[in-house]
């Protein structure tokens, strides 16, 4: 019948439209690579500090975690602590997972200072060495979570971790403007209905 192969042909062009929306999503990923620090600064504290790069200029880093479980150490608010980047939180103090969430994320490219921080031990005495501290950052991706741990500059009073990956991500199609979007369409229910107009017209 003419509605059963009607129904075959539209049914097919949807399989294709959606075939071509699936194709039009690529996974993509993206080089980074990015430095923490820790640089004492006296009776205020120690301050962090992250910055990263990245070869897709649409990353952003959204989360930041200092671990000190392993070192032993209770991360506290430095004196006169500065306050975290804009957009950026700062989860619970004296605890010794210290995390920083930002929204919508902090961008590739700058050195950001994030806050300053000081370590007691289980006696609340201060300690002064992040050796060992585990830092990690969250990017935007899918699973995309890179870090290392601390280790002391000889030459200086500072503390760096430095770390490198690939990330993932899906990248959606773009979608046309109106009305581009729906003229695709448009002409293929004309030209159905125009395959149709002309079969009844043969039949009558």
């Amino acid at each position: 019948m003419v509605v059963f192969d009607l129904k075959n042909q539209f049914g097919l062009v949807l399989v294709v439209l959606l075939l071509i929306s699936l194709v039009s999503a690529v996974q993509a990923t993206a080089h980074i690579a990015g430095s923490s620090e820790i640089v004492w600064h006296g009776e205020s504290g120690a301050r962090l500090s992250h910055t990263f790069t990245s070869d897709d200029a649409s990353t952003l880093c959204t989360k930041i975690v200092l671990d000190t479980s392993d070192i032993g150490g209770t991360i506290t608010q430095g004196f006169g602590a500065i306050a975290p980047p804009s957009g950026c939180s700062i989860s619970t103090w004296d605890t010794q997972i210290l995390t920083i969430s930002c929204s919508p994320g902090l961008p590739a490219g700058s050195m950001d200072d994030l806050t300053d921080v000081m370590l007691e031990d289980a006696e609340g005495k201060p300690m002064v060495d992040f050796t060992g501290a585990l830092i990690t950052t969250t990017f935007t991706g899918e699973d995309c979570v890179l870090g290392n741990i601390f280790t002391k500059d000889p030459d200086f009073s500072r503390y760096t971790a430095q770390y490198e990956g690939i990330c993932g991500r899906i990248v959606a199609p773009e979608v046309p403007e109106f009305p581009s979007v729906f003229l695709p369409v448009t002409m293929i229910i004309g030209f159905l209905g125009a395959v149709l107009l002309i079969q009844r017209t043969r039949e009558q």
